[in-house]
């Protein structure tokens, strides 16, 4: 929408006021120096016309942190669709020397302190300058601007004077660290948790030290926030407390959980651990099918999605969500899916693992969310034992039976509640893509995880090998797939479902242990294998050719409906 929306680009990367450097000067009340493109910019005048009363203006989480332009009324009422915490804090990491080039000749004592304390974890009482000296350089570096840019210039000119300008972004991150040391200062504390010295890398010479913070909208303007993960506690750290109004929706599917295995990335790095998970998933695509081929979709870390894509034999390929892997369609934990109704008549959603934040990872996003409260945060990491320790957690069994798992928790409630949002509600945002609260057919959900999810009713806890089909349907899932029958005898098993029974001896095993009561009698092992799948599958599908007419071996075929 802007004429100049390369230079808008440049300009935010440098953090400058894009309308200052591009649209126009101020003054006061006063513009001048205007843009040619001013008058008629479509961007601009995006509001332009509205109505005083009774609009609905549609924007991004990221514009909660910007001010109201300065013909923009503030809103009755503000609905904010979805967690905005990701545009509400701000993580950066620096060296402890760039406050030395960022505030240049200014109060040199001081800025060699400040540089020390930056670099070690010395408190802040070492330092000479007061709070009011430190608030006071903190103005002077906001009050640095552009001040040789004429937005009504060439753009040739207008790319030289921004090349040339200093990064405000730099200047910015400074004075919230004097800030921050202020605040601290002022507590009576001896270090802020905002600023957090990071243990100095034996590849690099140089210490980095990280600067956390947060973006408070305690206003006055009425919020309404819609979101089904939302944490009070949370919440508490950027807006007014209000009431907060909780809606449980039973989920219209079957719900499996299977609690032997945690499925870490690193376990799920193995080919023998994907070599079985594949079977699972050819099963329930397999059991889709078979249902009216309603759809499966699979869920899991973003690395682990290209492992079982290699696993296939698929080309490396830039955008793998959504694309379909061993028969299902496959999806990773995080943003790039949430809010996408792509799989809502699916009829399956099998998730595997969890999205696990690093404890590091876990402890900044909560030092920049509830630092330097009143209340200190209880942090591992740089402890002599820095690792979550684990607790017992229970499940909501849908039948009211208790059950529970041992599950990493963080000691710290604030940590832990950062955790959940992360990690279980994460597992959460990625199956209900199949909306199945709304679902006008029972669906099926496995979760190959022991961890909870919060609220979420389980029909049945078992282990992974009770997931895997038995040998007997995986041969005839092998037929089925090649469009052929499954002869029952043991030179029909081995032709006609050669991966399952490489051998007529191995055929001839199966029978001896056991398989030859399951051929006699192969309605209930199907049946079993097909409870709750849903959809529009009956015994009908299934024909059964007992093999008594003319010396006929016996067979069996299934009939895979068409999709619907």
């Amino acid at each position: 929408m802007c004429e100049r929306h390369k230079l808008a680009e440049a300009a935010g990367r440098k953090g400058l006021s894009v309308f200052d450097a591009l649209c126009c000067r101020r003054r006061g009340s006063d513009r001048y120096g205007a843009c040619p493109h001013f008058d008629d910019c479509a961007y601009l005048n995006q509001l332009a016309g509205m109505p005083e009363s009774g609009a609905v203006v549609i924007k991004t989480h990221a514009m909660l942190v910007h001010d109201l332009q300065d013909d923009e009324t503030a809103p009755g009422l503000r609905v904010i669709d979805e967690s905005p915490l990701s545009a509400l804090i701000e993580i950066s990491e620096h060296r402890p020397d760039f406050i030395r080039e960022t505030l240049k000749a200014k109060a040199p004592q001081v800025t060699e302190e400040l540089v020390r304390f930056l670099s070690t974890e010395v408190p802040v009482s070492s330092l000479t300058a007061s709070p009011h000296e430190l608030r006071h350089l903190a103005e002077e570096l906001r009050r640095l601007r552009l001040a040789h840019t004429s937005p009504g210039s060439s753009v040739d000119t207008l790319e030289r004077q921004i090349r040339a300008a200093p990064d405000q972004r730099q200047n910015r991150h400074a004075a919230r660290i004097l800030e921050i040391i202020a605040d601290c200062m002022e507590a009576g504390k001896d270090r802020p948790e905002r600023l957090a010295v990071r243990p100095r890398d034996p590849a690099s010479d140089h210490p980095t030290f990280i600067l956390t913070d947060r973006t408070e909208l305690k206003d006055d303007i009425p919020t309404l926030l819609l979101d089904a993960d939302a944490d009070p506690l949370i919440l508490s750290q950027f807006f007014n407390p209000g009431p907060v109004e909780r809606v449980l929706l039973r989920p219209r599917a079957e719900i499996i959980q299977a609690v032997d295995h945690l499925h870490s990335r690193t376990m799920l790095k193995r080919d023998a651990v994907r070599a079985r998970l594949r079977g699972i998933i050819e099963a329930e695509v397999f059991r889709d099918k078979l249902a009216g081929g309603r759809g499966v979709l699979v869920v899991t870390n973003k690395p682990i999605v290209d492992l079982f894509r290699l696993d296939a034999g698929l080309a490396q390929a830039s955008k793998t969500n959504g694309q379909q892997i061993f028969g299902a369609e496959w999806i990773w934990f995080g943003p790039s899916s949430r809010g996408l109704n792509n799989w809502k008549d699916f009829g399956t959603v099998i998730v595997i693992g969890r999205e696990e934040p690093s404890l590091g990872g876990l402890e900044t996003q909560a030092r920049a969310v509830f630092g330097d409260g009143e209340v200190p945060l209880n942090l591992l990491d740089g402890t002599q034992d820095a690792r979550l320790p684990e607790s017992l957690t229970p499940f909501l069994m849908a039948d009211g039976s208790g059950n529970a798992a041992m599950v990493t928790r963080h000691v710290d409630p604030r940590c832990d509640a950062l955790l959940q949002q992360m990690r279980e509600t994460g597992m959460r945002q990625a199956f209900e893509r199949l909306r199945l609260s709304r679902a006008d057919r029972p669906k099926r959900m496995l979760l190959l995880t022991r961890v909870p999810v919060p609220d979420l009713p389980v029909d049945r806890l078992c282990t992974l090998s009770e997931l895997e089909p038995p040998r007997f349907i995986r041969a005839l899932m092998e037929a089925t797939n090649a469009s052929r029958a499954l002869r029952l005898t043991a030179k029909g098993l081995h032709e006609d479902a050669p991966h399952t029974f490489q051998t007529v001896k191995a055929a001839e095993r199966w029978l001896e242990r056991g398989g030859s009561s399951i051929v006699k009698a192969p309605m209930p092992v199907i049946e079993a294998f097909m409870n709750g799948a849903g959809g529009d599958w009956g015994s009908s599908d299934v024909q059964v050719h007992p093999g008594q007419d003319r010396g006929r071996a016996p067979e069996i075929r299934l009939q895979i409906s068409p999709p619907r």
